[in-house]
């Protein structure tokens, strides 16, 4: 083989093509002796733009396909696509050092101030009913931690009066797909813990209502 080249943009070439049922017109042209009953394939007419070396038209202007030379461009696209998804991989690993990083000198820092690490803190917080500030001076959301998170994460946030509090989830098309808190609750700061099951990943917003007073921040949930 000589003047071998690349194939270019094999994807996008992939996504252009349309597969089909279809039968073969036997009546019109009983002399082909087409198969009976359904088929499956591509039609030669569409597929010619965009990859015409699959494409064989004879003298009478009929279209055949040879579907093995697709072959190549399948191989060359399922390598593009496996690129994609080891650079996507690579970034969430990257991301989830980054939090466990984080994580671990949040550790450092509450050993140094003899808080014991964070896991130690949740649990004294998991075994009060919630409040461990009583007196906020003004109504905060925090950032999640960590973010992103896969299988949990922590949400806080200040009342700096009672009143009626709902903390919800959305997705961004704005479809609110859970409820953390609806009901009364006393001044005070609060700490949740949400564990998101049966959703995808991707990003969430996470809204905190005090009286009708909206409070909004984002949180990345990864496989």
């Amino acid at each position: 083989k000589t003047q071998t080249d690349t194939i270019d943009d094999p994807m996008s070439k992939i996504r252009q093509l349309e597969g089909i049922y279809y039968h073969w017109d036997s009546q019109s042209y009983p002399e082909k002796e087409f198969k009976t009953g359904r088929q499956i394939g591509m039609i030669g007419q569409d597929v010619e733009p965009i990859v015409p070396e699959v494409v064989n038209v004879d003298d009478n202007g009929f279209y055949a396909m040879d579907y093995s030379k697709i072959i190549p461009l399948l191989i060359e696209g399922i390598k593009d696509q496996q690129e994609i998804i080891e650079q996507q991989q690579q970034q969430i690993d990257d991301l989830q050092q980054t939090v466990a990083d984080q994580q671990q000198q949040i550790d450092n820092l509450m050993a140094q101030s003899g808080s014991g690490s964070s896991d130690d803190w949740m649990k004294r917080q998991n075994r009060s009913p919630g409040i461990h500030s009583p007196s906020p001076t003004q109504s905060s959301l925090q950032q999640n931690q960590p973010n992103p998170f896969q299988n949990s994460t922590r949400i806080t946030y200040q009342l700096e009066k009672a009143g009626q509090v709902e903390l919800n989830i959305y997705n961004l098309q704005g479809r609110k797909v859970h409820t953390l808190v609806d009901g009364y609750q006393e001044r005070g700061t609060y700490q949740l813990n949400w564990a998101p099951s049966n959703l995808p990943a991707g990003q969430y917003l996470y809204t905190l209502n005090l009286d009708g007073q909206p409070l909004t921040r984002k949180a990345i949930l990864l496989n």
